[in-house]
């Protein structure tokens, strides 16, 4: 039987036993986790470091988006008083 550690409470457990993240490999016990899980997920789980990097990534595109659409009309209405 493989042994993993809770990256919570940092105690081992069987890969049975303790909850998986599907993107970094984590594991954790249902009852470590803020706000505690009743029983394991049937469907794919992320854990909340996994979540926070994909909303920091989604926040990233937004920001950049906006950047760059205030930095294009700025240009833009800088040429057309020059003109």
């Amino acid at each position: 039987m493989v042994k993993v550690e809770c990256e919570s409470c940092g105690t081992e457990g069987s890969v049975d036993e303790l909850l998986m993240c599907d993107s970094c490999g984590h594991a954790y016990h249902c009852y470590c986790l803020v706000p505690p899980l009743p029983d394991v997920p049937r469907r794919s789980w992320r854990c909340a470091k996994c979540i926070a990097k994909v909303r920091l990534s989604q926040f990233s595109f937004v920001y950049r988006f906006c950047f760059s659409l205030v930095l294009y009309l700025t240009v833009y209405f800088v040429l057309v008083n020059l003109l």
